[in-house]
């Protein structure tokens, strides 16, 4: 029975005390003193802590695509040193070759800003299919599952969503990071990024390519006060971590009930569309983490009531470990789904929740940004310089024909 008590502390009548209240959500970025003072290991860059324990063979391949995937790299192999797991690299010839040095590379031509379409980037590869795709193979080699993180420009995403369906061919599981860019900062990246979730989700019935959304303008108004292009790039090396987090507990033995990469794998079979990443660090000891689930809007990566019907939560308890009762009340908040808790081994200090749930539907906010796109000024070209004609309802299925297009916002005239 010792394995059991080595996660759950003796059953007792709870305090307000035992509450987690030194804790921080996905996107808040307020508890450098509080790391400080209590000297938690893993948080000198992210703020995040981090999970622990021998590195193998990583179950997971990895694809980056870009400045964004860089960027994910270059925190990424902080982590992991010289055991990367097996990784792609998909960019523009750059001043960054340092960071993926080593890597198996495939290189992108310059492209000018009108070359930069969904159109393009499928041309593309089409026209290096087989080139393109042998590289592939040797990352998904002995790999169920591959997370792609592709730059936010049309011409990556449309390369990045061949690649995802050439993946899901080859049965394996294709899972990709998306960020939702702050309203009406870039226009070609906002719509871009926009239409690609529309035709996500369009194909969604057909093709099963689940994505984990990550919503920028949530982030920014999360952190008032602060830079804004700081908060971001703090963010990337944040998101790393966590993504290092699964890889590295997926490995870790589940201290309750066996849980392997086969579990994490499940919540992804035949997901369509839109996945949520959820994340909690706690800097006290205090047991009862299922207080927090009452807040988990807080480290949600977007918001929504309705219950997703597949997770998977990795959950580090501090020294203190679970009480019996804690442990009910964790499942009980997601009993009507089909969730799964990989319960590690205690802390020295602090806990960790790390979950990412799947099966949800769009949350209002991406809907209501859909249909803001409407008010945009928007010329589609063939191969040809002709102009493509297309009805308000059908234009966003249109940008996908389109081998250039021009956007603006509408000029509005002042009212004297």
């Amino acid at each position: 029975m010792s394995w059991i008590r080595s996660i759950f502390s003796k059953g007792r009548k709870k305090s307000v005390d035992e509450y987690p209240v030194l804790f921080n959500g996905l996107y808040k970025f307020d508890h450098s003193n509080i790391i400080s003072d209590k000297e938690l290991k893993g948080c000198e860059i992210s703020e995040t802590l981090f999970i622990e324990g021998d590195i193998k063979e990583s179950p997971i391949g990895l694809v980056f695509g870009e400045n964004y995937g860089l960027n994910i790299l270059k925190s990424i192999k902080k982590r992991f040193n010289n055991q990367l797991p097996s990784s792609l690299v998909i960019t523009a010839p750059s001043g960054n070759s340092d960071v993926y040095s080593q890597l198996p590379l495939i290189e992108l031509p310059p492209l000018s800003e009108e070359e930069m379409t969904f159109f393009q980037g499928k041309k593309w590869y089409k026209a290096n299919e087989e080139r393109i795709n042998s590289y592939v193979d040797k990352i998904i080699k002995n790999k169920s599952l591959v997370f792609l993180f592709p730059e936010n420009n049309a011409f990556v995403l449309g390369l990045f969503e061949e690649i995802a369906l050439y993946i899901l061919n080859s049965d394996k599981q294709p899972v990709m990071f998306v960020h939702l860019p702050i309203a009406e900062k870039n226009i070609i990246n906002e719509f871009s990024v926009m239409t690609f979730l529309y035709g996500l989700s369009r194909k969604s019935q057909k093709n099963h390519l689940p994505y984990v959304l990550i919503d920028d303008e949530k982030l920014i108004k999360s952190n008032p006060n602060k830079d804004s292009e700081e908060i971001l790039a703090t963010f990337i090396q944040r998101e790393a971590n966590l993504i290092a987090d699964f890889i590295i507990g997926l490995q870790q033995p589940s201290e309750f009930y066996q849980v392997d990469q086969s579990n994490f794998l499940r919540i992804f079979k035949d997901a369509r569309g839109i996945c949520r990443l959820i994340s909690f660090d706690v800097f006290d000891n205090n047991p009862e983490l299922s207080h927090l689930l009452a807040k988990i809007d807080k480290a949600d990566s977007f918001p929504l009531k309705t219950r997703a019907t597949r997770g998977f939560f990795l959950i580090q308890p501090g020294p203190s470990g679970l009480t019996t009762a804690n442990y009910r009340r964790i499942r009980e908040s997601f009993s009507n789904s089909d969730v799964i808790f990989s319960f590690l081994q205690k802390r020295e200090n602090g806990a960790i929740l790390r979950g990412i749930l799947a099966y949800n539907i769009l949350p209002r906010e991406v809907l209501k940004r859909l249909e803001n796109l409407g008010k945009l000024s928007i010329s589609l070209y063939d191969e040809l310089g002709n102009r493509i004609m297309f009805e308000d309802s059908t234009f966003l299925g249109a940008v996908f024909d389109a081998s250039k297009w021009e956007i603006s916002l509408p000029i509005v005239e002042k009212l004297k």
